[in-house]
């Protein structure tokens, strides 16, 4: 879904989350707000979807440690240089599927044609109308192609 490796574009708060030392503090005191308002950039304009979503992050957050993997995700997560691991990937030759929204701008949506590329075989879906969070923002285009793909017995096409 959407997966990073060749770039992309966090938003200036959640930048902040990725120096060490300081974005412990300013985890602390603006975590909520960067996290909640980030979710307006990774939505595409879909009111239902983006209510939905801070609804499941605000649950989430209430949990002890949830922005500590936040920050950690953020810290350690490579986003960039990753092609020779798709391609990898590649060589393995497994069933894969890709679903990515056409409105997404976190990871932009043209990075599909990357991984396309070092991922030949992978199975490819553009999500109309969607953002970042393809599989919340359009559970019905996603959701019925993702179960055939996992459906599809081992070595099907």
């Amino acid at each position: 879904m959407a997966p990073a490796g060749f770039g992309a574009n966090i938003p200036v708060a959640a930048q902040l989350l990725r120096v060490p030392g300081f974005s412990q503090w300013f985890l602390r005191a603006f975590g909520d707000r960067v996290i909640q308002s980030s979710i307006d950039q990774m939505v595409a304009e879909n009111p239902a979807a983006q209510q939905a979503i801070r609804a499941a992050y605000a649950e989430q957050m209430q949990y002890h440690g949830y922005k500590r993997a936040l920050q950690s995700t953020l810290l350690h997560n490579p986003l960039v240089d990753l092609g020779a691991d798709y391609a990898r990937v590649g060589r393995l030759g497994k069933p894969a599927a890709l679903f990515w929204g056409d409105h997404d701008v976190i990871v932009p949506f043209a990075q599909h044609e990357q991984v396309q590329q070092r991922i030949p075989h992978v199975e490819f879906h553009a999500v109309p109308g969607a953002g970042h969070t393809v599989n919340y923002e359009r559970p019905d285009v996603v959701n019925p192609k993702l179960i055939a793909f996992l459906r599809r017995p081992p070595g099907d096409s």
